[in-house]
C-alpha cells in the first residue's frame, strides 16, 4: 500500500490567502491592499523629473576614455574567442584520437 505525502501549498496560494485575510481586515494601510498598490504606480511627470535629475549626477566618461574602454573590450573578446577556438580544436583532436 503506497502512502502519499501531503503537498505543500504553493507560494501563489499562500500569497493569495494572505491578501484575502488582509483585505477582510479592512485595514487600508496593510500591504497588498488597493491603497498600497495605488501608491506603487509611478507618477509620470515626477518620475521623469527625478530620473533626469539622477542622470545629471552621473559622471560620464570622456570620449578618450570611451574609446580606450571600447578597445579593451574588443581585445578581450578577440583573445577569449581565440582561447575558445583553441580549446575546441584541442578537444576535437583528443576525441578523434580516443574514439576513432
Amino acid at each position: 500500500m503506497a502512502t502519499t505525502t501531503p503537498q505543500k501549498p504553493s507560494l501563489r496560494s499562500k500569497l493569495a490567502s494572505r491578501l484575502k485575510r488582509q483585505n477582510r481586515s479592512g485595514d487600508k494601510k496593510s500591504p497588498g491592499s488597493k491603497f498600497q498598490l495605488r501608491r506603487l504606480k509611478p507618477r509620470s511627470p515626477r518620475y521623469f523629473r527625478e530620473s533626469f535629475a539622477e542622470l545629471k549626477k552621473v559622471t560620464w566618461p570622456t570620449r578618450r576614455e570611451s574609446w580606450r574602454l571600447t578597445i579593451a573590450v574588443f581585445v578581450f573578446s578577440v583573445v577569449f574567442a581565440a582561447v575558445i577556438v583553441a580549446a575546441d580544436i584541442g578537444y576535437k583532436q583528443l576525441a578523434e584520437r580516443l574514439f576513432l
